[in-house]
């Protein structure tokens, strides 16, 4: 059994509101979050803190991480199972709900978060109106399917003689390249901005400082108060 420190102990008890734990890498984290999970588990099913393991969503950043979860959860399970049933006075309640909760763990939803959305979607196809056959695309033919769309965008702002695709072209354009130049600073800031929380916000707030007063001061905008 490890000997827990009193903040780890608290992220493992903690009930009835949101927590977060920030920690260094090697701090053991996963193993609190292993300790917290199980702890639930452990519960009656009749106390409102009670889980059951396939109605949790633990999500990590990498397949790895989510089957050594996996693996940490069914292992911490047994090691429950086996003291128990070396005590004197075993409880055979206890017992049952954790071979109950083992059994569980092969439908625990213990996954990435692009794995997760992959499976919600193909339980929910018919709803979705989607090809029950649908794939996730491969880097490759995303980003062809990318420059696709791209290059129909800017036809079509070509086409109704947009002024600020012109300006656009004009300023960041290459007579090499063509628009090249001009797809990759799109792409650019469509990553950037889908690394914010709230993308469409972050969006709208670069472009305000950019919204400047020429009657203004130099002082009053964004920059100049930055400065």
């Amino acid at each position: 059994m490890p000997k827990w420190t009193e903040q780890q102990q608290n992220a493992i008890d903690a009930r009835g509101s949101n927590i977060l734990v920030s920690a260094a890498a090697g701090s053991g984290k996963t193993a609190v979050l292993v300790e917290r999970v199980v702890s639930h588990l452990l519960l009656p099913e009749n106390d409102k803190n009670h889980w059951d393991v396939d109605r949790l969503m633990v999500v990590t950043f990498t397949n790895a991480a989510a089957e050594e979860m996996r693996q940490r959860i069914e292992k911490a399970l047994e090691e429950k199972i086996e003291s128990e049933r070396l005590a004197e006075n075993s409880d055979k309640k206890l017992i049952e709900r954790i071979e109950k909760q083992k059994i569980l763990l092969s439908n625990a939803s213990i996954s990435t978060m692009h794995s997760f959305c992959q499976n919600l979607i193909r339980q929910n196809f018919a709803v979705l109106d989607l090809d029950p056959a649908f794939r996730a695309g491969h880097d490759q033919e995303i980003k062809i399917m990318q420059q696709e769309v791209m290059e129909e965008v800017f036809e079509k702002y070509y086409e109704n003689s947009d002024s600020f695709i012109h300006a656009f072209a004009e300023k960041y354009g290459s007579d090499k390249n063509g628009d090249e130049e001009l797809y990759k600073i799109v792409m650019k800031l469509y990553h950037m901005a889908y690394n914010q929380p709230f993308p469409n916000k972050w969006l709208n707030d670069i472009a305000e400082r950019f919204d400047v007063n020429p009657d203004g001061r130099i002082a009053d905008t964004f920059w100049g108060k930055r400065i």
